[in-house]
């Protein structure tokens, strides 16, 4: 079979052509477009990728402020508890305090109600005793009452130890006076010659000794010597009487707690 060169060359051509054609027209824009395709999907992969990590960031975000949140929320919280705790411990401190203060108050009243009530149960007992003590020894007041008394004076002077001794010897050496003995009744001159006498004997020698007559040494006598007091009198009985007499008030008042 004879082969028709002429034939195949034009078809040889024809072919190239075609292909030229094809890969001009047809092949080449098929590639293009699927070259634009791929690199579409590339794209929108990326974005996507992009697109997920910026949800995952902004899930971590939201998680963090969430945890940040809830921490706030935990610290707000102990905050208030804590300030809800110094309110009622200062409430509470308060409300003692009040209570405190009203309570010493009241105490405080009932201490002044006390003191009112003893000093005028005091001061009425002292003046209805004294009075009808002085009644009832200015009624026995003679010679004999006032000895006694001396006696009972002269007594307590000699009785005393030397360390008054000496310490009412040293007040006489300042005592531009000297010696003042105040007694209720007056005294007759055999009674002061006699004070006189002890006191030089028991206390410092050649020390004047002046007399007073002075009503409020309830029925006794008194020497007082720069500063220094002996004393005897009814009055001291009735300081001790009235002194048992406070005590067992106080003991029997009712208690403030």
């Amino acid at each position: 079979m004879q082969i028709d060169w002429i034939t195949v060359s034009a078809q040889i051509v024809n072919f190239l052509v075609l292909a030229w054609l094809l890969h001009r027209f047809l092949y080449g824009p098929i590639v293009r477009a699927m070259e634009r395709r791929e690199q579409r999907i590339a794209q929108r992969l990326s974005d996507a990728e992009q697109k997920r990590e910026e949800a995952e960031n902004e899930a971590r975000a939201f998680h963090e402020q969430q945890q940040a949140l809830e921490a706030r929320r935990e610290q707000l919280l102990d905050e208030a508890r804590t300030a809800a705790d110094a309110e009622r411990r200062r409430l509470n401190e308060e409300a003692r305090a009040e209570v405190a203060a009203e309570k010493q108050v009241w105490l405080d009243e009932i201490e002044r109600q006390k003191a009112e009530f003893l000093r005028t149960i005091r001061q009425r007992a002292r003046e209805h005793f004294f009075a009808m003590a002085q009644r009832a020894l200015g009624d026995l007041a003679d010679a004999g009452l006032e000895e006694q008394m001396s006696r009972v004076f002269l007594a307590r002077l000699a009785a005393l130890d030397q360390t008054e001794k000496t310490r009412l010897a040293a007040a006489g050496h300042k005592a531009e006076e000297g010696a003042v003995v105040h007694s209720s009744f007056a005294l007759s001159p055999d009674v002061q010659r006699g004070i006189v006498k002890t006191i030089q004997d028991e206390i410092l020698e050649d020390l004047p000794v002046h007399f007073r007559h002075d009503p409020d040494v309830l029925c006794g006598i008194e020497l007082r010597l720069g500063g220094q007091t002996v004393a005897w009198s009814l009055a001291g009985y009735l300081e001790a009487l009235e002194a048992h007499m406070v005590q067992d008030i106080g003991d029997h008042a009712p208690s403030a707690d």
